[in-house]
């Protein structure tokens, strides 16, 4: 791993959240400063509660505050703080073919791979 990509973990890792609930296991990104947690509607399912785990193990319930089926997008309150930090995105900037993508989470359970 060169310096920049890990610069980069180093950046997303702090945003980078795991998501239980009940059988379900997924990945989802603190996008405001608040905590509010960005993720997948397949990931939480129906369940109205989930836990919030961060990179260095902290755990915390969370709320389901937004789900959206058709979209595949939910939204998802901390109860308590965790240590995250909100990912900044991209907001004017077109992507361009070739350019380099990467992809964080926890896909058969590899945390944080």
């Amino acid at each position: 791993m060169n310096t920049g990509q890990r610069d980069f973990w180093k950046q997303v890792r702090a945003a980078v959240v795991g998501i239980g609930a009940g059988a379900n296991f997924g990945t989802g990104f603190t996008a405001m400063p608040n905590g509010l947690v960005v993720t997948n509607a397949h990931v939480v399912g129906y369940h109205p509660e989930v836990v919030l785990r961060t990179f260095d193990g902290t755990e915390a319930p969370g709320k389901v505050v937004y789900s959206d089926v058709r979209l595949d997008i939910a939204f998802v309150m901390p109860r308590r703080t965790i240590p995250t930090r909100a990912l900044s995105l991209a907001h004017d900037v077109d992507p361009v073919v070739g350019q380099q993508v990467a992809a964080v989470g926890h896909p058969q359970g590899l945390s944080f791979s």
